[in-house]
């Protein structure tokens, strides 16, 4: 419960947490088979950083223990910091109780307690980012999550949590998730109407004039009328993830690492999406 004194009264949010003893398995998230197969070679790794990123209620913690269960866990030993515990994992679980104190003792902790892995649901803090990298300098995996809105824009939160340090933490990432949610579309037969792409709504009409585009065959698109199904051609609570997803290979870490500047990071990041196709736009479209 959050609760924020306002004129005459309260502003108050209420999340209702269910607890889930059933975890999701990396082809039961909804992503494409690209996606699917870039989170098992994730999922492999024993060593470094995996970011999950995205805005709040995207699905990243979701993400983050699919992967958990493509790991071999009579091999690993694995840990989950979370705050607060959502699904039940088989294996050793902290709810950290949202203390950022707490949870820096628990990650210095881990390193004691010769564990292989460790699942933090977030990096809430500077002092948290630096436990994290002191954890993974020594060899224990992390997986965890950022409020990071696309991928390019990653070396600005390293710079805001490390400082001029930032670069020495792009080598030991091992690849970035960032992913987002929308509604899913109906796709019944009597719900689509063909119209022209010139006669979108001017937000959607500008993206898909787009130059990079412009090889999508047709001038038109369908949309969704609304039908009994769904409400104005979205589904009724139905949600569909898209993720843009770079795995970090020792060229990728080199190229960062000889950027001068934050921006210079996020041009080269940003063309590499854009060159492979991989980005959300080229996903969403």
């Amino acid at each position: 419960i959050a609760v924020v004194p306002a004129l005459d009264g309260y502003k108050m949010t209420i999340r209702i947490q269910k607890l889930k003893t059933v975890s999701k398995k990396i082809k039961e998230l909804g992503f494409d088979s690209i996606v699917e197969n870039q989170l098992e070679v994730l999922a492999k790794k024993q060593s470094g950083i995996t970011l999950i990123t995205g805005a709040i209620r995207t699905g990243k913690n979701t993400t983050a223990f699919a992967m958990a269960n493509s790991m071999p866990l009579n091999q690993f030993c694995i840990m989950d910091l979370s705050s607060p515990v959502e699904v039940r994992m088989d294996f050793t679980q902290v709810d950290y109780m949202d203390s950022v104190d707490a949870l820096i003792t628990y990650i210095k902790l881990i390193k004691k307690l010769d564990v292989d892995i460790c699942f933090i649901n977030e990096i809430p803090s500077k002092d948290v980012a630096f436990a994290v990298r002191d954890l993974v300098n020594s060899s224990v995996g992390v997986i965890t999550t950022m409020h990071v809105d696309r991928l390019w824009h990653l070396p600005y939160k390293l710079k805001e949590y490390y400082g001029e340090d930032y670069k020495d933490v792009i080598s030991q990432i091992n690849g970035v998730v960032n992913q987002k949610m929308f509604v899913e579309q109906c796709m019944a037969e009597n719900c689509a109407q063909r119209v022209l792409i010139s006669e979108l709504p001017k937000e959607i009409r500008d993206i898909m004039m787009q130059d990079k585009f412009k090889d999508i065959p047709g001038s038109y698109v369908y949309v969704n009328s609304g039908c009994p199904d769904c409400f104005d051609g979205n589904k009724k609570g139905a949600l569909k993830p898209y993720a843009e997803v770079l795995i970090f290979d020792e060229e990728i870490k080199r190229q960062l690492r000889k950027c001068e500047h934050v921006y210079d990071m996020e041009d080269y990041l940003r063309d590499i999406m854009e060159k492979r196709q991989a980005s959300l736009d080229y996903k969403v479209v």
